[in-house]
């Protein structure tokens, strides 16, 4: 499978949120691992593609944590899905799925040699003193 394109910075707002989302559940939960993003993002991979083809979504199964970060990810990407953001970019399902996919490629990159939490570590402190809101 080909790796995907890396995210434009003009979507960085919805990356921001998008791992705004997985941060905050890591806060709040620190038995959450990079496995479990990991899941939780593929399965709304999945979803996305099967809505794109006009398709049922997938029967997933996930963990609890999984179905709650999954549940986060979604209602973010419904709310965000064909709306004019506030930096004037319009997040159809492609941008959503292009974003998801890059987070998917953190994951293997920071899992490979770096521990069981490697990206949630890497991305945290990032989020914690960004100045976004």
């Amino acid at each position: 499978m080909p790796m995907p394109a890396r995210v434009p910075s003009t979507y960085e707002l919805f990356m921001f949120a998008l791992e705004s989302t997985i941060v905050d559940l890591y806060n709040t939960n620190p038995e959450l691992v990079d496995h479990n993003v990991s899941k939780a993002t593929e399965g709304l991979i999945r979803t996305y593609q099967a809505k794109q083809k006009g398709k049922n979504p997938p029967k997933l199964r996930l963990k609890d944590i999984e179905v709650t970060l999954h549940d986060k990810l979604n209602d973010l990407c419904n709310e965000w899905e064909d709306v004019t953001a506030d930096d004037g970019n319009t997040y159809s399902s492609d941008v959503i799925l292009l974003c998801l996919k890059q987070i998917q490629k953190s994951l293997r990159l920071w899992g490979t040699d770096y521990g069981i939490r490697a990206y949630l570590d890497f991305v945290k402190p990032y989020i914690n003193q960004s100045g976004y809101d």
